[in-house]
């Protein structure tokens, strides 16, 4: 209880991937998670848990994730998170919803991660990982995104994006409509 699953995702050696959210404390099979917030838990295909981290630490559940899996293993994650966010080295606060991407290693280590939003609320909807290695994020904001190319606005309301990622996580492109 107290878990909502949002994506799942199948690795190649069978290997399953598990990204969702908590509602008070959850246990995934390894011991409570605190705070709540967004999870990721990767099971063993007898169901065993092989282990499991929290990504951001306040629960926005209304919002989708997306979650994929390289060809090498790599997990690519994108979620939702308001408050504190401890991924990598520094902690990054958002005091509205923004977007979090981060790449983990199969055993769970952070490889990178990325934040961007802007004054409003930022969601992403979907994740892909393309043939040459890129990401593509889509989703939602509102007022203003940016991500580090040029920050675009959505002055009448909510606006999709589109988001690609070269494989460390750096922007290349983003499109919005």
């Amino acid at each position: 209880p107290n878990a909502m699953p949002k994506q799942i995702r199948i690795a190649d050696n069978g290997d399953i991937l598990l990204l969702g959210v908590t509602y008070g404390v959850a246990d995934l099979g390894g011991g409570p998670l605190l705070p709540p917030g967004n999870f990721l838990a990767r099971y063993a295909p007898d169901g065993t848990l092989l282990w499991s981290r929290l990504i951001g630490s306040e629960t926005v559940s209304s919002f989708g994730r997306g979650l994929a899996i390289e060809p090498d293993g790599t997990i690519v994650v994108a979620v939702p998170f308001k408050g504190i966010l401890e991924l990598g080295e520094t902690p990054v606060e958002a005091l509205t919803v923004d977007i979090a991407v981060a790449a983990l290693a199969p055993g769970g280590d952070v490889l990178w991660s990325r934040v961007f939003g802007g004054a409003g609320v930022d969601a992403p909807f979907g994740l892909a990982i393309t043939s040459d290695d890129h990401i593509v994020i889509g989703g939602t904001f509102e007022q203003t995104l940016d991500v580090g190319l040029c920050p675009v606005e959505s002055p009448l309301g909510q606006n999709a994006f589109l988001l690609d990622l070269d494989a460390s996580g750096n922007p290349t492109w983003m499109q919005s409509f």
